[in-house]
């Protein structure tokens, strides 16, 4: 018994520091941006169950190919509203106003490809599932493939999600897909 609730304790550890790792940068931090704003933890209501495992439904708020402060790979959490302007204003500078989000039952993820060479880069959120101790967001970054005609200009792609809000440690899974060309 005493070996299992170790075993426990580590799988609980282990997921927390890897979401801390994650979300967490030096860089974030000088750009005044909190890479994660964390949810509290919240047991749901009697009236609201609460599934475990499974896919998760999410809705693609806005994406992109010039977010104008993130130069490098990045994922963003924002619970709150000042953690959703923050995140509005590297994806739009100073000149958009942002959306509105109900904050009781809603997060919004960000994911940054980074600063690309040419045109022809997207990023996107793929999936979000759930599992009974962490939520995973699949992210796919695409690339343009041999013969792709794209812009020779620097791109910096995004795309921005809203999904349920959920007491579990947030993770990633990214892949690379290529677009293929003639």
């Amino acid at each position: 018994m005493k070996d299992l609730l170790i075993i426990v304790g580590m799988i609980i550890a282990s997921g927390i520091i890897g979401a801390y790792l994650y979300f967490y940068t030096p860089d974030e931090l000088m750009m005044g941006v909190p890479a994660v704003e964390q949810v509290a933890t919240t047991t749901p209501n009697s009236t609201e169950a609460m599934e475990i495992g499974g896919p998760v439904d999410f809705t693609t708020l806005t994406t992109g190919t010039h977010a104008g402060g993130v130069t490098t790979r990045k994922n963003y959490l924002a619970t709150d509203a000042e953690g959703i302007a923050k995140l509005w204003k590297l994806a739009f500078g100073t000149s958009s106003t942002t959306p509105a989000v109900d904050l009781s039952s809603q997060e919004v993820v960000g994911v940054f490809a980074g600063q690309k060479p040419t045109g022809g880069y997207a990023i996107a959120v793929t999936k979000v599932e759930d599992s009974a101790t962490e939520r995973t967001v699949y992210v796919t970054l695409t690339v343009p493939g041999k013969g792709c005609m794209v812009t020779q200009s620097l791109s910096t792609p995004y795309s921005i999600i809203v999904m349920p809000r959920s007491p579990l440690p947030v993770t990633h899974q990214d892949a690379t897909s290529t677009r293929e060309c003639e």
